[in-house]
Order: structure tokens, then sequence, then C-alpha cells
């Protein structure tokens, strides 16, 4: 027993030995191999130096951006917080804006079933029936009629009723053409009295923005002649034709596959001719429109035609 103690305590101080020697050989630096009388290398450095160009915690702050418009204070032509601009600015933003302006307004009036399909914008689309199922019209319009100036030297305006027949034909979603005869009878006072009769007749294109919608507005304009009788102040039974420029806006709401209401304001420009003055006439109208010209759709065995309505 005393031997096997032995035999154990030398293993367990030869092992601690061993692994003495070890550690201090890993403690001492390692030496390049090289031949006698050739200098050692230099010692490897235990850390790298900073580069040059590094940012230093005292280096000055860097520049601020300029601001892109100049402060209010150094520029005589701003008032308050407004923003100032230099006039190569000033034109700039405002070509852009003229030339968005510009496109938004061509977009808007140059639409066509072939770039914008049956319907765009807010109207309510039509679904199952298209006004051009029934692409004629027919209506009757009543409202008033409002002169703005004297038809003649010395002869007195005067507001009266006005009623309207008109026929149209929509040829595209968003395009048509109309026809209207209206007739008043506005009291044209001088100072030999009498009653008088005014005709308008007019033909007119119709833009529609909204396209196929149940709600569609429209603006028109055309050409027309405005048939004017008055007795003017010489007690002369006087009756002029004046060329007439009609514009105006309106919008019709479909009630009906066949029907639609309408309301309609259209400033109707007759130029002076023989003594009458250029007048502003305008007409302020409600109505009823019947849409008729389509046909119910027809399948055939062999082949089929024909389409909803």
């Amino acid at each position: 027993m005393p031997r096997v103690l032995h035999r154990a305590m030398a293993l367990l101080l030869a092992a601690l030995a061993v692994t003495a020697l070890g550690t201090c050989l890993a403690a001492q630096p390692a030496r390049s191999v090289s031949g006698p009388g050739e200098p050692l290398p230099p010692p490897v450095p235990t850390h790298q130096p900073e580069p040059i160009d590094a940012p230093s915690l005292f280096a000055p702050n860097p520049p601020e951006a300029v601001s892109e418009f100049a402060a209010a204070e150094d520029c005589p032509d701003c008032y308050g917080d407004a923003d100032c601009y230099t006039d190569a600015e000033w034109q700039m933003n405002s070509g852009e804006w003229l030339t968005n302006s510009l496109a938004r307004f061509h977009e808007f009036t140059s639409r066509n079933s072939a770039t914008h399909g049956r319907a765009t914008g807010l109207g309510r689309p039509l679904r199952g029936t298209s006004w051009l199922n029934r692409p004629y019209e027919a209506s009757l319009d009543f409202g008033a009629f409002l002169m703005t100036n004297h038809p003649a030297a010395g002869v007195q305006g005067a507001h009266d009723k006005f009623a309207a027949l008109t026929l149209g034909w929509d040829w595209d979603h968003y395009w048509g053409t109309q026809a209207r005869l209206g007739w008043s009878t506005p009291e044209l006072g001088n100072s030999e009295g009498g009653s008088d009769n005014l005709l308008l007749t007019d033909l007119s294109l119709m833009y529609y923005p909204w396209g196929d919608s149940a709600v569609r507005p429209y603006w028109r304009m055309g050409m027309g002649l405005t048939d004017i009788e008055f007795t003017n102040v010489n007690g002369v039974r006087q009756q002029e034709f004046l060329f007439t420029i009609p514009f105006g806006v309106g919008m019709k709401y479909q009630i009906r596959r066949w029907a639609a209401w309408k309301v309609e304001m259209v400033d109707n420009l007759a130029l002076g001719v023989n003594g009458a003055n250029t007048m502003n006439n305008f007409t302020l109208t409600c109505g009823f429109e019947a849409r008729y010209g389509g046909r119910p759709g027809g399948y055939w065995a062999w082949q089929p035609r024909g389409y909803s309505w």
C-alpha cells in the first residue's frame, strides 16, 4: 500500500512540472529563425496608430447648409414670416404651376371613349345601361330669361319667362351635339311703349367630363341667332338678327333608362348690329329629357347580335 501511494505522488509531481514548463515557454516571445549574423526584425507594435484624418473631438463644426430660400430679414421685399423667393425661383415655380394647370385642363377637356373608357371622375358609372343605348334626346325646358343691358339706345331691358325645345345626339360617352329653339316675350320699355318678342336658335357642342355616369355634368358652347323685335326711340318697329354665342354649364340626372332631369345656365352673348347693342342674355332653366333611339338586343341561333339596353 505505501508503494502505491509513493508512485501516485511521483506521477502527480511530474504532471505539475510539465504543466509549469509549458506555461513558461508559452509566455516567452517567439524568435524568428535567422541565420548567424543577421539582424533581428523590429518588434511588431501591439496597437495600430490612429489615422491622420480621423475626426477629432476638438475639430470645428461643419458649415451650416445654405437655406433654399433667403431669410426674410435679408430680403427687402419680404414681409412677416412669408417665404422669400428669388426672381429665378419665382419664375421656375410659377412656370411649373402654369404648366401643370394647363396639363390638367387639357386632360379634363379632351377625354373620350378611346382614352378614358366609359366613365371617369366622381360620377356614379351606369351599370346595365348606358346613355349611348338611347343616343338621341328631346327635352322641354322652362325657366327665366335675364337681360343684363339695354337692347338699344333709349330702350329698357326686361326679364321674362323662357321656354325652349331641345333636340340632341350623344355620339360619344363624353361628347354630343344639341340644337335649341327658345322663346321669350320681354316687355322692352321705351318712350313710345310696346310689347316685344325674342327668339333664340343655336347649335352647341356638348362635353360630359364624367362620361357615362348617372350624375352627368356638362358644359356647352356653340353659335346661333337671336331674333329680337322692339320699338326704337323713333317709334319705328325694328327687328334685328344678332349673331349669338351660347356658352354655359348644366347637369343631367338619369331617373329611368329613358328619362332624365336637367338643369342649365347659359350666357347667350348676342353681338350688336344696326343700332342694337351687344347683350349678355342669361337663361336659367330646368327641364325633362326623354331618351330614344336604342333597340332591344336580339339573339339568333346561328349568330348572336344586339346588346343590353
